[in-house]
């Protein structure tokens, strides 16, 4: 896409909002999972209410952040994970979430995303291990709080190019770019579903006053 125009018209919003679109409906249907476990889990904390009521006050605060839309903090879903089992007393509850989030597993939507920062920030690959092999609360808890709490890395890279920019500066930008996107194709590659090039996600480089350089 070759876009001219005066400085300040909104060349750099326009393609980035076209960055934006191409990936819209990877995300709509990543939101759309997300949705789907806070129901999960709203519904099994109704159940909870129903059979448990001394857990009340620990589960009318997390129904409270479900409704209101809130990052959950690692301390919720620590006691999330804590509580028992509605149809098991004698399980803990972080049983059946982690059946439920290890689904997730090979989404290739996760290449889209990455984790809150936080001090101990891990990548998506790595909690999900340690929740498949550890099999306790607390790797279910950070897997758990990494996929409610998760960002939508930026898949739109802008270079100004000008006459002081060197080849080395041009090579780690291109880098960068091809990386994240080796990293989208290797995760939609290894996806059991059959997937069209066309549903693969967009990395969007836009290289600005390309025309007014010599250095490229």
């Amino acid at each position: 896409v070759i876009i001219e125009g005066e400085t300040g018209v909104g060349k750099t919003a326009l393609v980035e909002v076209l960055s934006k679109l191409w990936n819209s409906a990877h995300l709509y249907e990543w939101d759309k999972t997300r949705d789907t476990i806070l129901e999960f889990i709203r519904k099994k904390m109704d159940d909870l209410l129903k059979i448990s009521p001394e857990r009340k006050e620990a589960c009318l605060d997390i129904v409270s952040n479900l409704s209101s839309g809130k990052d959950f903090s690692e301390m919720d879903i620590q006691i999330l994970c804590e509580l028992p089992d509605a149809h098991s007393p004698s399980a803990q509850f972080y049983s059946i979430l982690r059946k439920e989030v290890l689904k997730l597993k090979d989404a290739p939507v996760l290449s889209l995303l990455e984790q809150p920062e936080t001090e101990s920030k891990k990548s998506f690959n790595f909690l999900f291990r340690a929740a498949e092999y550890k099999n306790n609360p607390k790797a279910t808890a950070e897997l758990l709080y990494g996929i409610l709490n998760t960002k939508v890395k930026p898949t739109f890279h802008k270079l100004n190019v000008h006459a002081a920019l060197k080849p080395s500066d041009v090579i780690k930008f291109f880098k960068e770019v091809a990386d994240q996107a080796n990293e989208i194709q290797d995760a939609y590659n290894k996806c059991k579903e059959p997937i069209s090039k066309l549903s693969i996600p967009s990395v969007t480089v836009f290289l600005d006053e390309v025309n007014t350089a010599s250095c490229l």
